[in-house]
């Protein structure tokens, strides 16, 4: 209101001014240099009371105020000031609020279709509940009608209760036993991470001498997605056939080499004469990952023949990726126990996330490898259930 005054009163000095009778000419230099000054004060009052008007404008455009929660660990919550002029759906405050990169969507024939928010990425047998004041939204987000005040609230559900099972396990796994794991460079949790897309550390130092030295060298360098032609020269230098979880194991890692191809005719013609009476389940298992359908049936026979009996974590695990890699689907292996080979190996995972031996051991026997193992058994399954059939190591 002031700017607005002062408009008035530098208009009424201008026309007074004007109507003055002539002055002489150093009267009228210095009338014309004052008038030229209020000229000038004018113009910039005029630009800041335009600029008064529109922010005012813009005040009273805004109608509301929605807010967005994701139900996520920690929760997310961003609230934003609408403008109803604009006619912004849902969708677009939401996108507004979190990011173009933050909300990912897919357009179809029955509308747009979000897929992920943040860090909610629903994978098989969950999807992304959306709910208004605490209510399911019975319409697309784009298409949800809204007001002042209104909240609308982002989670993963599942219809799926074996996907919802595994998901858990890894979620209880990762949040209180992968960190010392990790620390240590343990290449089964590494790879399961790996399969997870989850974070890995930046970089890894050639540590090993020796025949197994060597070995988790590759495989730590292969989680990390990178190569160790040196580590690799030399476990080709080392590799032994036996014992036969070893060799397969060993042959996973040199997968796409050229040492796999100088090795594989010795160990194929090995298989061959391996006495099965000399070999154990878990050794059957690796062998089975590594063949997949080109495993001797034999082998193939005597991992079968012992599956029913199977009652420790890390046999569970490897029984789990065999039959993944045999095209097989490990709820439809069935235990003398009555348990599923997943159900089984789940039921040994104690409150802190580790997994027992079996039930007869302690709680120390989760440093061993029955947890990095299961672990990586579970993403794996994770994995195949979200239709990737790829085995870890290779």
């Amino acid at each position: 209101m002031k700017k607005l005054f002062s408009l008035g009163l530098i208009g009424w000095l201008l026309v007074s001014l004007a109507a003055c009778q002539a002055p002489s000419s150093d009267d009228l230099d210095a009338t014309d240099t004052q008038i030229q000054t209020l000229q000038n004060r004018v113009d910039q009052l005029e630009n800041e009371n335009t600029q008064l008007k529109d922010e005012l404008a813009g005040y009273q455009a805004v109608e509301g105020t929605v807010t967005f929660v994701l139900d996520t660990t920690p929760p997310v919550i961003r609230s934003l000031s609408y403008d109803d002029a604009a006619m912004a759906t849902p969708l677009d405050l939401l996108i507004e609020a979190l990011g173009d990169d933050q909300v990912i969507t897919t357009e179809s024939e029955f509308g747009i279709f979000i897929e992920s928010i943040g860090s909610i990425n629903p994978l098989y047998g969950s999807y992304i509940m959306i709910e208004k004041n605490n209510e399911p939204l019975s319409v697309g987000l784009a298409d949800a009608p809204y007001n002042d005040g209104d909240i609308f609230r982002f989670s993963l559900e599942y219809w799926d209760a074996n996907a919802f099972q595994v998901r858990t396990s890894i979620e209880r796994f990762i949040a209180q036993e992968a960190e010392s794991f990790i620390d240590e460079f343990n290449y089964d949790v590494l790879t399961g991470l790996s399969v997870l897309n989850e974070p890995l550390p930046d970089a890894y130092a050639l540590q090993g001498t020796g025949e197994a030295g060597y070995l988790k060298d590759i495989l730590v360098q292969k989680a990390l997605g990178e190569v160790a032609p040196s580590a690799i020269e030399n476990y080709q230098a080392t590799f032994a056939m036996t014992p036969l979880f070893r060799g397969s194991l060993g042959m996973m890692a040199l997968s796409d080499t050229a040492a796999y191809e100088a090795l594989i005719d010795d160990y194929l013609a090995h298989l061959e004469t391996v006495e099965l009476n000399t070999v154990g389940f878990d050794d059957l298992a690796m062998t089975i990952m590594h063949l997949k359908d080109a495993t001797p049936p034999r082998i193939i026979d005597a991992y079968e023949t012992q599956v029913p009996n199977l009652d420790n974590a890390p046999s569970l695990a490897l029984a789990i990726m065999a039959e993944i890699a045999l095209s097989s689907n490990p709820y439809d292996t069935v235990l003398e126990t009555g348990d599923t080979l997943p159900d089984a190996l789940m039921n040994l995972q104690t409150i802190k996330g580790g997994f027992l031996y079996d039930y007869a051991s302690g709680p120390a026997s989760t440093r061993q490898f029955s947890s990095p193992q299961s672990f990586l058994a579970l993403t794996v399954l994770e994995a195949y259930l979200n239709g990737d059939s790829t085995m870890p190591y290779e």
